[in-house]
């Protein structure tokens, strides 16, 4: 079983930056913000407060 990386939300962050961040070399940053979104059960305007925990995809 696969695990999943998890990243704790620091001050700031955006869901935009953190999928700029994370997305593999490969794929488009939309792309892997929906996937972000899709895995954590949010809305693209979801509101992150420091200390959420999301699932990396």
């Amino acid at each position: 079983m696969e695990q999943r990386k998890t990243l704790v939300v620091m001050s700031g962050d955006t869901l935009w930056n953190i999928a700029a961040e994370y997305a593999p070399d490969e794929m488009d940053t939309r792309a892997y913000l929906l996937k972000l979104c899709k895995l954590n059960k949010l809305q693209s305007a979801s509101i992150l407060r420091a200390g959420d925990v999301l699932e990396l995809p």
